[in-house]
């Protein structure tokens, strides 16, 4: 069922299955993946396969045609993704900037627009961030910081394009995640920690590295303007 259901959605041939043992830990291999991703969470009844970008070795678009299927079939699986993946493209890596490096790399306008209809649909629980530090293109490792962007990058590439609402981004980038994670936040709902982020959503600024609090500089940002200001 799985199987032919991904397969259907995405025309490629997988080789895949996924197992629940005891509700807390979850098996999947697919033959494009070329290993095993077993994922496991403390919290009983519930099972995180480790974000899409952990599936690196295929197209995005058939991570998310797999996670919704699981989804589908009423599998307890969350899934996330980053701004980075529902703004940039694979272009970017002509380049030759070590700030465009990711694991898995940016991938075609295609699998993109897959990543945003993932979140839109439920399919794609939450938008979280990745931080590596950076070297040359060649031997730098994989990943770049996010947190001090990503509001502003899905507020402009998902909010202002009429993607998707702002209710509906902060359910992503704050509600979900707590909720997944179940911790006190998230909310301001009496009671609930005081985790309180004002922002101007219409406010533009351009990316400036030299502006950024933290040490690392390596944004794939840089330069560019975006809408939306913590």
């Amino acid at each position: 069922g799985a199987v032919q259901g991904v397969q259907a959605e995405t025309g490629m041939e997988l080789h895949s299955f996924t197992t629940v043992a005891d509700a807390t830990k979850c098996k999947m291999y697919m033959k494009n993946f070329g290993e095993f991703y077993n994922d496991q969470i403390e919290h009983a009844g519930t099972i995180v396969l480790s974000r899409t970008q952990n599936m690196d070795a295929a197209k995005l678009e058939a991570s998310v045609a797999l996670i919704r299927d699981a989804k589908r079939r009423g599998v307890k699986v969350t899934a996330e993704t980053a701004p980075h993946y529902v703004s940039l493209t694979d272009r970017e890596l002509l380049r030759g900037d070590a700030d465009y490096r990711m694991n898995p790399p940016l991938r075609t306008q295609a699998d993109v627009d897959e990543i945003i209809n993932g979140l839109c649909d439920g399919t794609l629980d939450a938008i979280a961030t990745d931080h590596e530090e950076k070297a040359d293109f060649v031997k730098a490792p994989n990943g770049s910081i996010g947190m001090e962007t990503s509001f502003a990058v899905c507020n402009t590439y998902l909010v202002k394009t009429g993607k998707m609402t702002l209710s509906q981004l902060v359910e992503k980038m704050s509600v979900n995640p707590a909720r997944i994670l179940k911790i006190n936040a998230g909310t301001l709902s009496v009671g609930a920690n005081a985790d309180v982020v004002l922002i101007n959503p219409d406010e533009e600024w351009t990316v400036d590295v030299d502006k950024l609090h933290g040490k690392s500089k390596n944004t794939p940002f840089k330069g560019r303007t975006l809408t939306g200001k913590v």
